[in-house]
């Protein structure tokens, strides 16, 4: 995931429940907007920067609420992040991507269903592109697969 951040990048994360993906990428973001609505998630994730020093901390915003009401959040964002739950995107989230692209969106689903149906939202308006699509077997002997996608605005 560090990989997909360039260096000093704003970055935008959307379900991020207490802050494993946008806690790890922090050494090479810039600035970092986190949205999670859950309560539980959110006393995490503020435990979590709590332990950050003064510096590090002043780099991080977080954006509670359900994430199709938070989509001014990714304005302005060089790298999007989302791991939303099986149900996919918010649609309000979807349409706001589809119309408004980052320069990169990375999508990690647990459910390839909704992220068909995600990805063609994402892509009907011509504005983003699937660029890389990476399977994950996190859970052998299952039909359970992980997938993070790049999405590249186009």
């Amino acid at each position: 995931m560090r990989a997909e951040i360039p260096a000093g990048a704003l970055v935008a994360e959307f379900y991020a429940g207490v802050g494993a993906i946008g806690l790890s990428v922090l050494a090479r973001a810039g600035e970092i907007r986190m949205n999670e609505a859950g309560a539980h998630a959110l006393h995490g994730l503020e435990l979590g920067l709590a332990e950050l020093d003064i510096a590090t901390r002043a780099r991080i915003s977080v954006v509670p609420g359900p994430a199709g009401s938070a989509c001014p959040a990714a304005s302005g964002a060089q790298v999007v992040i989302a791991d939303p739950p099986r149900k996919g995107l918010d649609p309000e989230l979807a349409a706001h991507l589809g119309h408004n692209p980052p320069e990169r969106f990375v999508y990690v689903s647990c459910s390839l269903e909704s992220f068909i149906d995600d990805a063609a939202r994402l892509t009907s308006h011509g504005k983003l592109r699937l660029a890389a699509l990476t399977a994950f077997d996190l859970f052998p002997f299952t039909e359970h697969v992980e997938t993070v996608a790049r999405f590249e605005r186009a």
